[in-house]
């Protein structure tokens, strides 16, 4: 049963993504589950209608996802939120994917429940990583979260993951399926004031997260794969608490500014290797408790300063909250100050700094926006059939830390269960 869970893990990753910082003064070999351009990127929250508007939510992003965007926009949305849970899906590439040989009826298999022998596995494998060249490209990707928020406190816990193919030589016995996932809680409040004729908000969120990444294989592994796989893969853990801080003006009822600093770690990270995935699922919460040194083969530690891996994001928003469209629309500056290594983001290209997203309402029960992230084009709808919200989105994005050099189609579903009346 167990070796059943980690293969579903590790293909379909129902779990995912925090941030390692820059790392130094390690003792011992990490190297296999610590991959630039990879293991250095932020945790990302997954929001369906934020990222069919381009990614925006710096201004007004809504409910749970303002722990993650803004936390300054708790303030805003007095009414009360809870999700039970929400359930995203996001799957890259897909029509590349569906086209390999026997894919549709491994999924079939897989989802049925049904023995599929090693070798099926690995000739699934090796097709999937000889499809791809030179990049950082995610294959899928999920999350579930449950969370609430009354007045302007909120709190969310979730579990997230990936599966990415990894490969910075452009060769493809070079390239590796690497899978993580995160597990993690997050809470945070907002608080309006008055200045005047503006009104601020100002927010503070503080996540816990514990990421974990699996070694990746590759071609070359093959030979050594067992019946085990993968949970002999090495295991490498860290735990990270980043804090959230943001401000949100209000001119003229409709014109909104916003200010957020994302990713402050002011106590370091710690990654520690825990053996293969096995060992990790048995002794998962010793990550926690004093016995773990016994458990690890290596520990490294961030030396760098409280502000490592953080970065300053600022967005403008015009949502006058007319009752029959309700449009809004959002122009956002990531990444303007960033105050450590972040081999994710290409600074020198202005669009990959800028992101832009347009929505409105065209009738009370369906919302329709699209977006510019990046420089790439993504769209999609929201039906709302309380108490379900179902979000769909697609759009292209950037799997290379150089943008333009490795670009993937992705699409996105969201269902949440719960009450939310946020506009």
């Amino acid at each position: 049963m167990m070796k059943k869970i980690a293969v579903l893990l590790f293909l379909f990753a129902l779990c995912g993504a925090s941030l390692f910082a820059d790392i130094s003064n390690s003792r011992g070999d990490a190297s296999s589950y610590l991959f630039p351009g990879l293991s250095d990127r932020p945790f990302q929250f997954r929001d369906s209608r934020l990222e069919r508007l381009g990614g925006t939510g710096v201004v007004l992003s809504t409910g749970m996802s303002s722990l993650y965007y803004n936390p300054a926009n708790l303030a805003d949305n007095r009414m009360f939120m809870i999700n039970v849970p929400q359930i995203n899906l996001r799957l890259y590439n897909a029509t590349k994917l569906l086209k390999i040989e026997g894919m549709r009826q491994f999924i079939s298999d897989l989802l049925a429940g049904r023995e599929i022998s090693t070798e099926r596995k690995l000739y699934i494998t090796k097709m999937v990583i000889m499809e791809y060249g030179y990049g950082v490209y995610p294959i899928v990707d999920a999350q579930v979260d449950v969370g609430f928020k009354v007045e302007g406190f909120a709190f969310d816990a979730l579990v997230s993951g990936d599966i990415t193919l990894y490969n910075l030589t452009g060769r493809t016995i070079d390239s590796k399926l690497i899978p993580s996932f995160t597990a993690g809680v997050s809470v945070g409040y907002g608080h309006k004031f008055k200045a005047g004729k503006i009104e601020i908000n100002a927010g503070l969120s503080f996540s816990l997260l514990m990421r974990v990444f699996l070694a990746g294989t590759g071609l070359a592994d093959f030979n050594e794969i067992s019946n085990e796989f993968p949970g002999n893969l090495k295991t490498g853990v860290a735990l990270q608490p980043p804090i959230n801080i943001g401000v949100t003006a209000k001119f003229l009822d409709c014109l909104k500014a916003s200010l957020v600093i994302r990713n402050i770690n002011f106590f370091g990270t710690k990654v520690y290797s825990y053996g293969d995935f096995n060992h990790f699922l048995a002794n998962i919460f010793q990550v926690f408790g004093g016995g773990r040194d016994s458990d690890s083969e290596s520990s490294m530690t961030n030396l760098g300063s409280g502000l490592f891996s953080s970065s300053v994001d600022l967005g403008v928003a015009y949502n006058p909250e007319w009752d029959l469209f309700n449009p809004r629309v959002e122009i956002d500056f990531v990444n303007i100050f960033s105050f450590g290594k972040n081999a994710y983001y290409d600074n020198s290209n202005f669009f990959s700094h800028l992101k832009i997203g347009v929505e409105m309402y065209l009738l009370s029960f369906l919302k329709i926006g699209a977006g510019l992230n990046q420089g790439r084009i993504c769209f999609g709808a929201t039906l709302d059939l309380w108490p379900i919200v179902i979000d769909v989105d697609y759009g292209w994005v950037d799997a290379s830390p150089t943008l333009g050099e490795a670009m993937t189609d992705r699409v996105s579903v969201c269902v949440k269960l719960g009450w939310d009346r946020s506009k």
